[in-house]
């Protein structure tokens, strides 16, 4: 297999395909063990042990530059809790303000703290409010769906329809600037990427660039 050179020197031994170089820039660890430490203040010294598990990674400034293009994410409806959530909370509110209505009883006609089954007007008080919240509760859902929901999933689906469209476009020049990407060399001499294929160079800062204008 023929080598490749770089276009500006003509010489191949500082290239470098950027995919490896990348990869070579890209540099992760991990320890994990006994450690101590010792701490003298005010003429007072003591020791600590413990166990200690420390992990990182790191990266070259070139390799930094070099990253491929991001991929395009596919959009999707979102889903819409709203509805849900509004109604749990009404549902909250109602049973919180039923339990104050129950004390505000007790207190009004001077009821002294019985077992729930044996204080029918508790219970039935109790009943009559989760009855009223249960209603509240559906009348409210339904009230949401017709006046906000249709208007909100119709607005989302022409947002959706417009990020498809533009995913749509972009999705393609990424492939081909992927594509491109992995094809790339870099020498590391000159300070350049360059394509082997039509010579075609650019500094490493203006990848983005050169992968998307060749790529469209």
């Amino acid at each position: 297999m023929a080598s490749i050179v770089c276009p500006l020197c003509d010489k191949d031994d500082a290239t470098q395909k950027v995919s490896a170089v990348l990869l070579s820039g890209e540099a992760s660890g991990s320890f994990s063990g006994p450690s101590s430490s010792h701490v003298n203040v005010g003429g007072k010294s003591g020791s600590a042990y413990g166990y200690t598990h420390l992990s990182g990674s790191s990266m070259t400034e070139l390799a930094k530059l070099l990253v491929p293009p991001t991929e395009p994410i596919k959009p999707e409806k979102e889903k819409r809790w709203s509805i849900l959530a509004s109604g749990c909370l009404t549902y909250l509110a109602i049973g919180i303000i039923s339990l104050s209505a129950i004390g505000i009883v007790d207190a009004t006609i001077g009821t002294d703290y019985v077992p729930f089954e044996a204080n029918p007007l508790r219970a039935l008080l109790l009943n009559i409010l989760n009855i009223i919240g249960l209603v509240t509760f559906l009348l409210l859902c339904i009230f949401l769906y017709k006046r906000f929901y249709k208007h909100f999933d119709a607005q989302e689906e022409k947002r959706l329809a417009a990020r498809q469209a533009g995913f749509e476009i972009e999705k393609p020049k990424w492939d081909n600037a992927i594509q491109r990407w992995n094809s790339l060399y870099c020498c590391q001499r000159d300070g350049v990427v360059f394509d082997p294929e039509n010579k075609e160079t650019c500094v490493p800062t203006s990848l983005d660039v050169f992968l998307y204008t060749s790529a469209s």
